[in-house]
């Protein structure tokens, strides 16, 4: 009877090593292993909520137009919008197309900016 050389630490290592990958993957494709979920990280960070524009306020001497479409006032205008305002002698405000023009000694102010000019657009 022929004896076979004792197998060297390093090679019993890598059997088991092997061994236990093999049974680990059969118990997990059967359900018998359970690994932690972690969370997934977003790849961008939120986008900033919308923030809807406030209620428009015209004061004037005379206001005309058609309800909806385009405002004109004239006569010391004044046009506020959240922390918006212009001031002119004329504006126009077209509501389809969302612009307002000024004419006649403009003043726009942003917030704590100021601007002014003869025309504004």
């Amino acid at each position: 009877m022929q004896l076979l050389p004792a197998p060297s630490p390093a090679r019993l290592a890598a059997l088991f090593a092997s061994c236990c990958l093999v049974f680990a993957g059969a118990a997990r494709a059967q359900g018998f292993l359970t690994l932690p979920v972690v969370p997934a990280k977003p790849a961008a960070p939120p986008a900033v909520p919308f923030k809807e524009k406030g209620p428009t306020f015209i004061d004037a001497e005379t206001l005309e137009g058609v309800m909806d479409i385009e405002i004109t006032a004239r006569g010391k205008a004044e046009w506020r919008q959240d922390d918006t305002t212009i001031f002119s002698e004329v504006l126009r405000q077209n509501q389809e197309f969302g612009r307002v023009d000024a004419e006649g000694g403009v003043r726009f102010e942003l917030g704590s900016d100021r601007f002014s000019g003869t025309r504004s657009r």
